[in-house]
């Protein structure tokens, strides 16, 4: 998967000083991977958690906190998909934590009939931080495709993030159409995942 750069809403502010942002997104084995390489300095990193952990914390699969399904995870540090439905106006939107927090909600149409996707363990989205360095984070969600219909056909996403750190807030995404930041804008839906 090539990382593609993503930008940050100016109009707001400037991106935080040394702060980078890429993401990449690929189809394979009925699984769309979707992954955020992270780049800042150490302190900046450790700002972004929404509470208190350690590396190994992160790291540490046996720590049942890091799954939960959870609502709003936008107010707060958030990395996002937004899948199209082909031929249709509805759209998937997933949202995932630094800390492993997720949730998985679909739309009929532009910020209209928003609901969570039902789904049981087995379709669980799998969190993974891959590295996790004093200036960078890789971070990588692994969806089953049965949640997101239409994926692997002619799909195309947006890739977007939230970043805050203290009062400090930023918007990045592969576009930004709107007169304001607003990830549920299908134009902003740009990206083609690899598929294989």
């Amino acid at each position: 998967m090539d990382p593609v750069p993503l930008i940050v809403d100016s109009r707001i502010g400037p991106a935080p000083e040394g702060v980078s942002l890429s993401a990449s997104a690929r189809c394979h084995a009925g699984v769309l991977s979707i992954q955020f390489e992270l780049r800042a300095g150490g302190s900046f990193l450790r700002g972004l958690l929404p509470a208190p952990r350690d590396h190994e914390a992160l790291h540490s699969e046996a720590n049942a906190e890091l799954a939960l399904r959870q609502n709003g995870l936008w107010n707060e540090t958030c990395f996002e998909a937004f899948v199209e439905k082909p031929g249709s106006t509805g759209y998937y939107e997933f949202n995932a934590s630094v800390n492993g927090a997720w949730n998985l909600y679909e739309f009929d149409s532009y910020r209209s009939g928003m609901r969570e996707v039902a789904l049981g363990e087995e379709t669980a989205p799998v969190f993974a931080l891959r590295d996790l360095f004093q200036d960078r984070w890789i971070l990588r969600w692994d969806i089953p495709v049965m949640l997101v219909a239409g994926v692997p056909k002619s799909a195309r996403l947006g890739l977007t993030a939230v970043l805050k750190c203290g009062t400090d807030v930023s918007y990045w995404a592969l576009r930004h159409p709107g007169e304001r930041p607003d990830f549920h804008l299908r134009e902003g839906f740009c990206h083609d995942p690899v598929r294989d």
